[in-house]
């Protein structure tokens, strides 16, 4: 009689055993939703660093853009300057020539 109880008792343990186990995590479960969350974590924090790098490169894009814009516009008016030193130095030569022949007619 004293072996049966005890086997009953035994499958109890081992009933409310079970029962813990389903309604209370193990550690190893704790563990795996620790590193779940870790993952996540990091997940969540490599995609707000990508989306900041694409952010920083849409800025960096942008005065990229306005510094070619300058630079097209200063070789603009390298040219813009070229060609009215050009003109300048055509017009005191065409001055001159006209200097000449006005003091040839007044002679």
């Amino acid at each position: 009689s004293n072996s049966v109880t005890s086997e009953q008792e035994t499958d109890q343990d081992t009933t409310k055993n079970k029962r813990q186990k389903i309604t209370s995590p193990s550690l190893e479960q704790q563990h795996q939703q620790q590193e779940e969350q870790k993952t996540q974590q990091e997940t969540n924090d490599l995609t707000q660093g990508y989306r900041n790098l694409a952010e920083t490169i849409a800025k960096h894009r942008g005065a990229l853009n306005e510094i070619t814009r300058a630079h097209e516009i200063i070789a603009e008016g390298k040219l813009l300057l070229k060609m009215a030193r050009s003109r300048r130095k055509t017009l005191r030569k065409d001055i001159g020539v006209y200097m000449k022949q006005l003091e040839e007619l007044e002679l």
